[in-house]
């Protein structure tokens, strides 16, 4: 095959956004299929097919749909060139941000097949009902459907990371309904990373990689409120402290101590450090949102804390596994790490085949989808 990548975030970025089409790359070119990726500006001396865009970038409410239609036409003059040049079978977009997936109709028209790569939902990616009634939110989502329905509409094919959010793109968009393909996340099996080193050596009883209040203010609380009845137990964020930290352990009178945080590190040594905690947590309200965090934790197998509403995905698939617990109370918070501790439970589940959660496994799925495309067969 040969494709053309967009892909506004990729390694070297260090980010999280950058994993997904970076590891994709890899596995396709060590396939032998001809990728050239089209990105944001970056320092990239190693790869032969490649062209940046300098991305404008604003934080002006007011600003963003101009750069919105800037960046968005920043692309499409690169690829125009791209295409001149590289006649390629299939063009892939990955997104967020999304200012570059109204390329498909550019794309239909020069008669080329593209799909969409939903890394995280775009309109309708809703964080409780605070954020659902928005009035900025509201206003922010009624200027972007016409853009992510035009997209949708002249893609081949769309792919999403969490199976509530292929229901929910059907939902929203039954007449293209058969577009819409399920490709997870996945951890970085690439990493050599040794997963017993540390499980003898426990500094910290809570772990957890990347946003730690982020994705819920109400369930945020709840966890703080469980800390504060158990004042022994230190949290090792792996990333940077939010901002609200310390006014948030300060509404609970609690240390500042009380959360360690790393600040930026490397993939791999994310992973060492988690390895220093007895348990790992997830805090988030999102109904169908998975994430990527979810599938290192099941790489490191450590017992897993969730806390959250009880009815979304993450709480059923967290509590499918032998010692992964769902909370959505003070009080099922504090059971939960009471039978940690006391039963000195140390995996996740005693059964599990870590391997099948590797990026590996989606990567060689995406390449059959891709090559299913092109052959215009049903996938």
């Amino acid at each position: 095959m040969k494709i053309i990548m967009i892909s506004p975030y990729f390694p070297p970025d260090k980010s999280v956004a950058s994993i997904r089409m970076g590891s994709l790359y890899k596995y396709l070119v060590s396939k032998g299929h001809t990728v050239y990726v089209i990105t944001n500006y970056k320092n990239i001396d190693d790869m032969e097919h490649v062209s940046f865009v300098r991305e404008k970038q604003s934080n002006s409410v007011l600003n963003k749909l101009s750069s919105f239609r800037e960046n968005r036409l920043s692309y499409y003059n690169v690829l125009s060139e791209v295409m001149k040049k590289f006649d390629c079978d299939i063009i892939l977009i990955s997104g967020g941000p999304f200012y570059t997936f109204n390329l498909t109709e550019y794309i239909k028209k020069m008669g080329k097949l593209s799909v969409l790569d939903f890394r995280d939902p775009w309109v309708f990616d809703i964080r409780g009902l605070k954020d659902l009634l928005s009035f900025k939110r509201i206003i922010a989502r009624c200027i972007q459907l016409p853009y992510e329905r035009n997209a949708i509409k002249y893609s081949t094919g769309v792919v999403s990371v969490s199976p509530g959010w292929i229901n929910k793109f059907k939902l929203f968009y039954p007449f293209q309904k058969n577009k819409f393909k399920l490709i997870e996340n996945g951890y970085n099996d690439s990493t050599n990373l040794n997963r017993n080193i540390g499980k003898t050596n426990i500094d910290f009883q809570i772990g957890i990689f990347g946003k730690l209040f982020y994705y819920s203010e109400k369930y945020s609380n709840i966890f703080l409120q469980a800390l504060k009845e158990n004042q022994q137990i230190k949290v090792l964020q792996i990333g940077n402290r939010e901002e609200n930290t310390d006014e948030l352990l300060d509404k609970y009178d609690l240390s500042h101590d009380t959360i360690i945080s790393t600040g930026f590190i490397d993939y791999e040594d994310g992973l060492k450090a988690l390895m220093s905690s007895k348990f790992l947590l997830l805090i988030d309200n999102r109904k169908d949102a998975i994430g990527t965090k979810i599938y290192d934790y099941i790489f490191l197998n450590k017992p897993i804390i969730y806390i959250g509403p009880s009815k979304t995905y993450l709480a059923k698939m967290i509590s499918s596994f032998q010692n992964g617990f769902s909370c959505a109370s003070k009080i099922e918070i504090l059971e939960a790490i009471k039978k940690i501790m006391n039963n000195n439970i140390t995996n996740l589940d005693n059964n599990i085949n870590v391997y099948q959660y590797g990026r590996s496994c989606r990567n060689q799925e995406y390449e059959k989808y891709l090559e299913r495309i092109i052959k215009n067969e049903k996938w």
